[in-house]
């Protein structure tokens, strides 16, 4: 939670709004704003009209009132985000540096109006689907290697970034993180204090079906210290740049449903991604099966030291042949 809100530092108004200009924007104009009530408000100045553009793309956000006002002769319109619940300020606070950030990387005012109103789509995506705290150290790190596989599987393996997606299962607590028709891949993150070892969540995990499977283990060192690593806010972007943009909404629901959204805190975990191995899982793997369990057994959950499978490792997922 943030200690310091700048919304502390506003008069509450006897009616209307009271103003103080946030310096977070260095290519447009936005203001914190407190209601009458003390509510906190953002305001996105507009020296354009951009009325249509907002009936045909304004979203519904729990908590939240979005509207476009008019202002005074020094602009033609304001974009204003309100929030509704007041004891959700920190997290209200944390969303208008986002946007802010979002209309930072758009020239155009128009262009940078459309990000604000996506940036708030994406956000009521996650609040109703998402759960509504932060990701834990372990869940960044596997989320940042299933992100890893899936731009590896585009760019490298070259299959249709659609297909990826849909076979993406991991925020859908799926048994493996990947399940295509042609087999199925777990991906874990290795690296940091426990190396080589990897946890298996459940018996079904590592259970050789009908089709192959495979285990990725994506070596993440920690580089909290270094701007040239990459944040998970980072690998997220990159990632739905290299999807396609019938493709990127699915994708963006993935991510919500993994508790995943653009938080300014997930900057400042950062990771430089080394080795990237593929082990194929067969029945002499080393693994607990559901198979092999007696009945009553189930929900296990262990840790797998890898270097006890090296015999298995294989120079690629083998169902498909890079280009």
């Amino acid at each position: 939670m943030t200690d310091s809100l700048p919304w502390d530092d506003i008069r509450t108004p006897a009616a209307g709004y009271s103003w103080l200009r946030t310096d977070l924007s260095t290519k447009h104009r936005f203001w914190w704003g407190k209601t009458h009530n003390g509510w906190p408000v953002l305001l996105f100045e507009l020296s354009e009209d951009h009325t249509d553009l907002f009936k045909q793309k304004r979203p519904k956000v729990n908590g939240l009132a979005i509207d476009v006002v008019s202002l005074s002769d020094i602009a033609k319109q304001g974009l204003i985000i309100s929030l509704t619940r007041p004891p959700d300020a920190d997290i209200f606070y944390r969303l208008c540096v986002s946007i802010i950030r979002a209309a930072d990387m758009a020239e155009m005012e128009a262009q940078a109006v459309i990000s604000v109103l996506n940036h708030l789509d994406r956000w009521r995506d996650f609040l109703s689907n998402a759960r509504r705290r932060f990701l834990s150290p372990d869940e960044i790190r596997g989320l940042f290697a299933e992100l890893t596989i899936i731009r590896v599987l585009v760019e490298e393996y070259h299959l249709p970034p659609g297909d990826v997606i849909a076979a993406w299962q991991g925020p859908l607590k799926k048994p493996q993180d990947f399940e295509f028709a042609a087999g199925a891949v777990e991906v874990k993150a290795t690296g940091g204090s426990k190396a080589s070892t990897v946890q298996i969540s459940s018996e079904m995990q590592l259970q050789v079906g009908t089709g192959p499977l495979f285990l990725v283990a994506v070596e993440l060192f920690d580089g909290s210290a270094d701007p040239s690593t990459t944040s998970l806010n980072d690998l997220a972007k990159e990632v739905e740049a290299v999807v396609r943009p019938d493709v990127a909404r699915t994708f963006r629901d993935r991510l919500a449903i993994a508790g995943y959204a653009e938080l300014p805190e997930y900057d400042f975990v950062r990771f430089t991604t080394g080795r990237v191995e593929v082990y194929r899982v067969s029945d002499d793997f080393p693994a607990i099966r559901g198979s092999n369990l007696s009945t009553g057994i189930s929900r296990v959950r262990y840790d797998l030291d890898l270097n006890s499978a090296r015999a298995f490792l294989v120079p690629r997922i083998s169902i498909w042949d890079p280009l």
